[in-house]
């Protein structure tokens, strides 16, 4: 999310005058519709504003399918170029190792065809030479038999033996082919920049835990933004930018439990997943992790400069969707914002703002 220098007065006026006129225009009350007015207000977004003002002019009825319209169109994260890039890599690694296991598995295939063929008229020759054995008694004969049956044998031997080092041959390649997968499919879920999971493998999480709160236990989603990111970007650079980012991944490795995970949820923003956690105890760990950044001096270029990030936690709701649930937390991080940044919100104070 980028970020512009307002006062925290300018913000809370912006806040009074967005729920003011949702509750006038009486639209729904969510995350997301709240963000579309507050952008509105704010006028940072033109294009969002300009289209606001022809539906107002237009007495257009602001429910809940028309905010869905303008959220999905001027304010919804779209999968980065990054992460259509290793989308499009675990595809790609996908189809070449079908195609690949097909042919090493081929010449297998064909040689056990070749094998059972083999099997039966060994079967049906060792039937023959047993039928001749019990109808001769010669010294000669019996020798040629089982000279017959040495060199079937041999043949069947040598069948197998060529079959063993064929699996064992493919078996090594595709063993290669499955840690291949592995890899392009961990790649595809990995940030670049700070090396922590990506979205992707972040909904992915949330399904699992959601799934396993219809049974039991209790857990939580966090949000965490950088408080005021484009002034660190627009003074000093991305490229200070992007080390300030992974300073901040490594602090939340860092300050989290064992069983908790952290992701990067695009742009300034961070996602802790938090399993077998009450809100309570959520907040205790966040709030250590909030201060640590605090008080953690950024030395750039001989400045120290001072971060801090305004965060939202939200208890997991069995009932709802991955979409609801970041969307709480995510109301619950805005409100941590409009209130003067550098502080933790939770669902309960989110809700009772909105109430």
């Amino acid at each position: 999310m980028t970020q512009t220098d307002e006062s925290n007065g300018s913000v809370t006026a912006i806040a009074r005058e967005t729920i003011s006129f949702m509750s006038k225009k009486k639209a729904p009350l969510s995350p997301n519709n709240y963000r579309i007015w507050f952008e509105y207000f704010r006028g940072q977004m033109p294009e969002l504003k300009e289209r606001i003002d022809m539906l107002l002019k237009e007495g257009a009825s602001f429910n809940e399918e028309l905010h869905q319209k303008i959220y999905k169109q001027f304010l919804q994260r779209d999968i980065s170029a990054e992460e259509k890039k290793k989308i499009e890599a675990e595809i790609k690694a996908v189809d070449e190792a079908s195609e690949a296991s097909r042919n090493i598995l081929k010449p297998v295939v064909i040689d056990l065809d070749g094998l059972s063929e083999t099997g039966v008229k060994y079967s049906d020759t060792l039937n023959d030479i047993i039928e001749e054995a019990a109808e001769l008694a010669e010294t000669d004969n019996i020798e040629k038999i089982i000279k017959r049956l040495m060199d079937e044998t041999s043949t069947m031997t040598s069948k197998n033996s060529k079959i063993n080092k064929e699996l064992k041959k493919s078996s090594a390649q595709l063993e290669q082919l499955r840690q291949n997968l592995k890899k392009a499919r961990n790649e595809a879920r990995i940030d670049d920049l700070t090396r922590l999971p990506n979205r992707r493998a972040m909904n992915e999480r949330i399904t699992e835990e959601i799934d396993k709160l219809k049974t039991q236990g209790s857990s939580c989603v966090a949000i965490i933004d950088i408080d005021m990111f484009k002034r660190i970007n627009d003074t000093y650079g991305h490229a200070i930018g992007d080390k300030a980012l992974s300073t901040i991944a490594n602090q939340i490795r860092e300050a989290m439990s064992s069983k908790d995970v952290a992701y990067r949820y695009g742009g300034d923003e961070f996602a802790v997943i938090m399993p077998d956690t009450t809100l309570t105890q959520a907040k205790k760990r966040l709030e250590e992790f909030r201060k640590e950044v605090k008080d953690h001096e950024f030395i750039i270029r001989g400045i120290v400069e001072k971060i801090t990030v305004s965060i939202g936690v939200a208890y997991l709701d069995p009932s709802g969707t991955i979409e609801s649930n970041l969307e709480t937390a995510d109301g619950a991080m805005y409100l941590a914002k409009q209130l003067g940044r550098n502080n933790i919100k939770t669902k309960d104070d989110y809700q009772s703002q909105n109430a």
